[in-house]
C-alpha cells in the first residue's frame, strides 16, 4: 500500500516498451513461478488471439528464462514488459492476473481484473484439504466477498477467461461493482503507514 501511494506513473512508458498508444492495453500478469507460467500462459495467449485489435502487455520477470514466455510472445499483439508492473497497470484497460500479490496491486491501481490460478492436481488436492478459505485472491479475502472473478484449476479455460474479460470491459454494471469493491478495499488499507500498522496488528494478535 505504501508503494502504491508513493508511485507516480512514467510519461515514457509506452515509448520505452514500443507500445502503440492508440490501442487498448490488456495487462497479463502470469506470476513469478515457472509452474505458473507453464500452466497459465497458454490460456492467456489463446485469449489474446481473440482480440487482435488490442495490445496484450505481458509482465516478464528478468531472472526467469525468456523461453518460458515464448508461447505468449509469439502472438503478434503480445509485447513483453520487463518488471514494470505499476506502469503497466496504470496504462491497462483490464488485466488477467495470476492469484498472488499482483491481484491486490491491480485492485489498488483500479484496473478491472480476472483472477486465475492452476497448479498440479496433487498440489491442489493437498492445498484444498488443509487450507479452508472461501476465496484465493487477496482482493476477495480482504473484502470477504467475490469482488473479482476467480477461475481455479479446471475453470481456467480460454472460453471462461474470455467471457469474464469481455464482461468487465463492456458491462457497466459489472465494472461498477468492481470499482465499488476496489474503493472499499482502498478505504480499508489506506492509512499513513501500512507497514507499521501491519506490524502492530501482528504484535497484538501474538500477545492477545
Amino acid at each position: 500500500m505504501d508503494a502504491i501511494v508513493a508511485f507516480e506513473p512514467a510519461d515514457d512508458f509506452l515509448t520505452r516498451h514500443s507500445i502503440d498508444g492508440g490501442r487498448e492495453i490488456i495487462a497479463l500478469l502470469p506470476g513469478s513461478r515457472k509452474q505458473e507460467l507453464q500452466q497459465l500462459l497458454p490460456v492467456m495467449a489463446a485469449v489474446a488471439r481473440k482480440y487482435p485489435e488490442k495490445i496484450f502487455a505481458l509482465s516478464v520477470i528478468q531472472n526467469l528464462p525468456r523461453q518460458l514466455y515464448d508461447i505468449a510472445l509469439r502472438e503478434p499483439n503480445v509485447v513483453a514488459v520487463v518488471e514494470d508492473n505499476y506502469n503497466l497497470l496504470s496504462n491497462a484497460r483490464a488485466a488477467i492476473v495470476t492469484s498472488g500479490t499482483a491481484t491486490l496491486e491491480t485492485a489498488l491501481l483500479k484496473v478491472p481484473q480476472v483472477v486465475i490460478y492452476r497448479t498440479s492436481k496433487l498440489n491442489y488436492a493437498i492445498g484444498k484439504h488443509f487450507v479452508k478459505v472461501d476465496f484465493i485472491s487477496l482482493v476477495n479475502l480482504i473484502i470477504n466477498r467475490g469482488v473479482v472473478k476467480e477461475l481455479i484449476q479446471d475453470e481456467v479455460t480460454e472460453e471462461a477467461v474470455h467471457q469474464e474479460l469481455e464482461l468487465i470491459m463492456t458491462n457497466a454494471n459489472r465494472a461498477g461493482d468492481i470499482a465499488r469493491g476496489y474503493q472499499e478495499l482502498y478505504d480499508i488499507l489506506s492509512d499513513e503507514n501500512a507497514s507499521a500498522n501491519t506490524a502492530k496488528e501482528i504484535y497484538s494478535l501474538l500477545t492477545s
